[in-house]
C-alpha cells in the first residue's frame, strides 16, 4: 500500500472557528490530497473566517451544516464523502487542534 499524500484525505470539523483556522487549514492542506471541512456552526457568524480559510485552496471542500451535529456526526459526514471520492486513508481533526 502506497502511503503518499495522493492517498490521504483530511476531514476537519469546525464550530464557530477562531481566526487561526486559515493557518491551521493551510498546514493541513499541505499534508493531504483533499481536505473536507465540515462546519457545524448554526449561524452565519462563522462564515467570514471559513471563507478566508478556503480562499485559494483548490483541494478543500466545504460541507455546511445548519445545525450542530456534534464532532462524531460531522466526522462521519466527512469520512463518507472521502470514501465516495475513493480515498482509503482519512485523518480527522478536532476543531481545537492547532
Amino acid at each position: 500500500m502506497n502511503f503518499s499524500i495522493d492517498n490521504v484525505c483530511a476531514v476537519v470539523v469546525t464550530y464557530f472557528p477562531d481566526s487561526g483556522l486559515p493557518e491551521r487549514l493551510k498546514k493541513i492542506s499541505e499534508q493531504a490530497n483533499k481536505v473536507i471541512l465540515v462546519d457545524n456552526s448554526e449561524t452565519e457568524g462563522a462564515h467570514s473566517t471559513i471563507h478566508t480559510a478556503l480562499r485559494g485552496k483548490t483541494n478543500t471542500e466545504l460541507i455546511k451544516n445548519n445545525e450542530n451535529l456534534g464532532v462524531a456526526g460531522a466526522l462521519n459526514q466527512g469520512v463518507k464523502k472521502a470514501l465516495e471520492y475513493g480515498f482509503l486513508w482519512t485523518q480527522g481533526f478536532h476543531p481545537c487542534v492547532r
